[in-house]
């Protein structure tokens, strides 16, 4: 039923007021291997506070598909900046660092992201 709605156009609005639009989109970019577009979908979506933690998960695996670890890094410091400490990006700037394998820095940001999350 979902499904159909998401084609009708009909916006869903998660727990937390989060628009389902880009989460949806991403999810079925994601699924269909077009990993590009879904990271432009899915950092939408992680960015509107989507309750939903499998945004964040699958916008990490579209860094390791297309390697541009480097962008990944720029956007989601911007993004650290802006929103302060959220317990996905900083997961997912720890996940960069270990793909750019800057282990120092990913544990670091791990062990911030446990103490954000607890």
């Amino acid at each position: 039923m979902r499904a159909a709605a998401v084609a009708a156009g009909i916006c869903w609005t998660g727990a937390f007021g989060a628009d389902a639009g880009p989460c949806a989109r991403g999810e079925e970019a994601f699924a269909a291997r077009r990993y590009t577009p879904a990271q432009e979908a899915l950092w939408d979506c992680v960015l509107s506070a989507s309750p939903d933690p499998q945004a964040a998960h699958h916008l990490a695996l579209t860094y390791r598909e297309t390697r541009n670890y480097d962008e990944g890094l720029r956007r989601v410091d911007a993004a650290l900046a802006h929103s302060g400490k959220s317990v996905d990006l900083l997961y997912l700037s720890a996940y960069l660092h270990f793909r750019m394998r800057r282990q120092n820095d990913s544990l670091r940001l791990r062990s911030a992201a446990g103490e954000t999350g607890a």
